[in-house]
């Protein structure tokens, strides 16, 4: 994917969109519910330290900028008295997770609402203006694939993920496409995701299931194969207990 310029009113826009998590590094990331302010496809976001995530019915999209560009910005901002010759080029990069196969009829929920809520008046047209848009600390989507959910949460600053396998479920099922990145590759069991604007690193998958209470390790890696990822659980696991296979978004490469 190629980076992109990004003219003045993007960049106070995503500078005003990302200054709450930037300035509550540690806390838990809020995923917003899409009230017309952004395109009728996204469902839910999230803003990142350096960018934002589009959650949609059947994959993510990832908005990426160059980290040196915003901090170039950022002090630039606060240390220059004329601002009129401010260079407020931001170089972006744009890619896709694409859960293929998924069921088009998924639920797609949030929970744990906020407290707080949300108001977006950007631009001059009414009709893409939104007020009173809520914010959840966690989005469900039911039935991703056949007894199979997806649950999206945040650790700190970075955005989890988990599938939880249902009995009768075939993890095997799950297949994420990664649309617009300059490469994948597997790295001491960790999925590397490369971009223009620096490196995604997606953790080595943490496989569990609960029996008798108890929490039971189950062996899980990544397969990679081109631009598309599987799960493998070369030992098995006990088909009539939810099995939860969850890795870890790291933007910290950046």
């Amino acid at each position: 994917m190629k980076k992109f310029f990004c003219p003045l009113f993007l960049v106070l826009f995503y500078l005003s969109q990302t200054a709450h998590a930037l300035s509550s590094t540690g806390a838990a990331l809020p995923f917003k519910e899409n009230k017309n302010q952004w395109d009728k496809r996204v469902l839910f976001a999230t803003e990142l330290q350096n960018g934002a995530v589009f959650l949609s019915g059947d994959n993510f999209t990832f908005l990426m900028a160059d980290t040196n560009d915003l901090n170039r910005i950022r002090q630039a901002h606060h240390r220059v008295a004329d601002k009129a010759g401010l260079d407020l080029g931001v170089h972006l990069h744009v890619f896709r997770q694409v859960f293929e196969g998924a069921n088009a009829n998924c639920e797609v929920s949030g929970s744990q609402k906020l407290n707080e809520y949300y108001n977006y008046y950007i631009g001059k047209d009414p009709a893409k203006w939104a007020a009173h848009v809520n914010g959840f600390y966690d989005v469900t989507y039911q039935n991703l694939y056949n007894h199979i959910d997806l649950q999206v949460t945040s650790q700190g600053v970075n955005m989890k993920y988990s599938f939880v396998v249902k009995p009768g479920a075939d993890a095997a099922n799950i297949e994420m496409a990664y649309v617009g990145t300059q490469g994948i590759e597997l790295s001491n069991g960790n999925l590397v995701l490369k971009t223009s604007v620096g490196d995604i690193l997606d953790t080595r998958p943490y496989a569990y299931q609960l029996i008798n209470g108890k929490e039971q390790v189950v062996n899980c890696t990544y397969q990679l194969k081109d631009n598309r990822v599987q799960f493998i659980l070369p030992d098995g696991y006990n088909k009539n207990a939810d099995l939860v296979i969850d890795p870890t978004l790291v933007f910290s490469t950046f």
